[in-house]
């Protein structure tokens, strides 16, 4: 729950200096804001804490036609192409495709 707040907060301040013409670079990072979203499979007494992927789905449209920056969204999981019409880059670690973030030179 903390991530999905830090992330809410973290777009909210963002969101708000934007639209008052305050300091900002413009731009959000946010570091797997969803990955405790997944269903805890195996897990006894969890079922109550997994959010529906409604939540997930509302998360990615507000940031895709709602939010006036641009925010990079670092997550385990990609979004359905219904919700988000944004560019989604998969870093897949091999030498023949994109193998990160950062790409040692």
């Amino acid at each position: 729950m903390r991530a999905v707040l830090n992330a809410a907060s973290l777009l909210g301040l963002a969101q708000y200096c934007l639209r008052n013409d305050l300091p900002h670079p413009g731009f959000v990072v946010l570091d797997s804001p969803l990955v405790t979203y997944k269903d805890p499979k195996n897990v006894p007494n969890l079922e109550d804490e997994a959010i529906p992927d409604t939540v997930v789905q509302a998360s990615y449209k507000y940031l895709d036609s709602g939010f006036l920056g641009q925010c990079v969204v670092m997550e385990n999981t990609e979004p359905d192409d219904a919700v988000m019409a944004g560019k989604i880059i998969e870093f897949t670690g091999s030498s023949y495709e994109r193998q990160g973030f950062v790409i040692p030179v």
